[in-house]
């Protein structure tokens, strides 16, 4: 008989937290567990997941925490599963941590992010079985808590690296957004928010355009600030060198169309997927020190890592990698090669599966 997880997803738009249970969810070993997801979003990984045969609610998240806790455990006394595993941060984890003790059921917290913890949420820690961190940096955040540092795991997630193929061409997607073969094409990819950076990056692209008549720059994405971001390219003499693309379904299209990727959030990133999917396509990337981003671009042999808030840098270390196409290449396969030894998601799926085998002592 197989073991059967609850994933609990608070996610109410796209974002980084539904692609890393995507990828889990894909790479658990079915012939000894059984995924069961309850999400505020459906979107079209879910969905992708439920025609493959993962059973997936639906609950409406809302600012009560009270509702949560009876919608979750609502859920819990249908699905019956040996283990409750909320994916967000520990204040959002609060009530499926809660429901699941409730309910007699292990809870294995997932933490995504860097948010501040209320004196409230701190307890909640010590009631779940296990907490797994995503990055060295989300340890160390609640690690100036009064956790139970004992259970506490770092496992780093990873992507489907042998989905992603370096070779794939980028012709169409180009053409498709009025970019030619010739263009320099500098692209940054995420939820379109203040934390996200975009406006250092833009920023940035303005001082770049200036001694690179080629180079184009593309934001790929959905959100709240997408239209301050498109105001802002104007003001910056850059809109008609700036493609907006929205959401994209297929990212691996976006980097197979693109020279260089840029990840210039400011703070809170805690182990990033766009990082993860330029590795396994093989491009050279730029990122802000922040979070776990030094844990992925950890030499200069994978990537760039500049300081937040700072698009004069962003923009110097831009050029440099613009003008030299050769070295573009190199830290492009050495990233390739980083992802397949160290990022693959067989691996982070590997090291959780421990962990439920741990928290059932098995």
């Amino acid at each position: 008989m197989r073991t059967r997880i609850l994933f609990v997803d608070y996610c109410h738009e796209m974002g980084g937290g539904i692609v890393c249970l995507y990828h889990l969810v894909k790479a658990l070993d079915r012939r000894k567990w059984e995924a069961v997801i309850l999400t505020g979003f459906e979107n079209h990984l879910t969905n992708e997941l439920k025609r493959e045969g993962t059973r997936v609610l639906r609950f409406r998240p809302t600012r009560n925490g009270w509702k949560n806790f009876l919608q979750i455990l609502k859920a819990i006394r249908k699905t019956r599963p040996d283990i409750v595993h909320p994916f967000d941060e520990l204040a959002s984890n609060t009530e499926a941590v809660l429901a699941a003790k409730a309910c007699g059921v292990k809870c294995v917290c997932q933490l995504m992010g860097e948010n501040p913890l209320k004196k409230k949420h701190v307890p909640v820690s010590w009631l779940a079985d296990r907490l797994i961190c995503v990055s060295e940096a989300v340890k160390r955040h609640y690690f100036k808590y009064p956790v139970p540092r004992n259970r506490f795991r770092v496992i780093h997630f990873g992507t489907a690296v042998s989905a992603f193929d370096p070779q794939l061409p980028g012709t169409d997607f180009r053409e498709r957004h009025g970019l030619h073969a010739k263009d320099q094409v500098i692209t940054s990819l995420g939820r379109l928010a203040g934390l996200k950076g975009f406006d250092y990056f833009l920023q940035a692209c303005a001082l770049v355009s200036k001694k690179f008549p080629r180079a184009r720059f593309m934001v790929v994405g959905i959100g709240s600030e997408a239209g301050n971001l498109k105001r802002l390219a104007a003001r910056l003499g850059i809109a008609a060198e700036t493609v907006f693309t929205g959401q994209v379904k297929r990212p691996e299209k976006v980097y197979a169309a693109s020279d260089l990727i840029v990840l210039s959030s400011t703070y809170r990133d805690a182990f990033s997927n766009v990082l993860l999917e330029a590795f396994a396509m093989g491009k050279p990337a730029v990122a802000t020190t922040v979070g776990g981003n030094p844990e992925i671009i950890d030499s200069e042999k994978v990537g760039r890592l500049v300081p937040p808030k700072n698009a004069e840098k962003l923009a110097e270390t831009l050029e440099e990698l613009l003008a030299n196409e050769d070295l573009r290449r190199a830290i492009g396969k050495n990233a390739r090669k980083a992802a397949e030894k160290r990022l693959d998601i067989q691996k982070t799926t590997i090291a959780i599966e421990n962990v439920y085998e741990e928290v059932l002592g098995r």
